[in-house]
């Protein structure tokens, strides 16, 4: 699936995946953006499993799941989100982005700010991701019990780099 220049909003899910569900395959992403996506489970603004995903530019603005606000992926071979604005998201895990289990990710040029992770990572939460990068990206003012900007959790190989981390609550 490939969207370009695309807005989803107001969007609602009793499962996961208000704006965009995905299993399997390959998941590429330009310029679009979320906002106010509601679902009852996992990813307000996307749920993508056992995917290749690429996301470029757009914004995820105000969207809620349980875990993953914005973004939700799970057992991914590769993740790879830039240039993107996570502003205002909600979940239990997660505000921003919530990434479990995925072999290879790297998230740059990212903006987070003002989300809520009510458990953890208020900006961003990772859970068992085997390869993660972060660079070139910024938290802030983002409120979580547990990991306000960035929580994770048996990601043996983390790295965070050329980024800043201010304001977090």
């Amino acid at each position: 699936l490939r969207l370009v220049d695309t807005t989803l909003i107001g969007n609602l899910a009793e499962g996961s995946g208000a704006g965009i569900y995905i299993h399997e395959g390959t998941l590429a992403l330009e310029r679009v953006d979320f906002t106010a996506n509601v679902s009852q489970a996992n990813g307000g603004g996307i749920f993508a499993s056992d995917i290749y995903a690429t996301f470029w530019g757009g914004q995820f603005v105000s969207n809620i799941a349980i875990k993953g606000g914005g973004i939700y992926t799970t057992g991914c071979a590769f993740v790879n989100v830039e240039g993107a604005s996570f502003i205002s998201n909600q979940a239990s895990d997660g505000g921003g982005i919530y990434d479990s289990q995925s072999q290879s990710a790297l998230y740059n040029r990212l903006t987070f700010a003002s989300n809520q992770g009510a458990t953890s990572g208020g900006g961003s939460a990772f859970n068992g991701t085997t390869n993660l990068i972060l660079g070139n990206s910024q938290w802030v003012e983002n409120v979580s019990t547990s990991g306000s900007a960035i929580h994770w959790a048996d990601a043996p190989n983390a790295k965070v780099f050329n980024s800043t981390i201010t304001a977090n609550n």
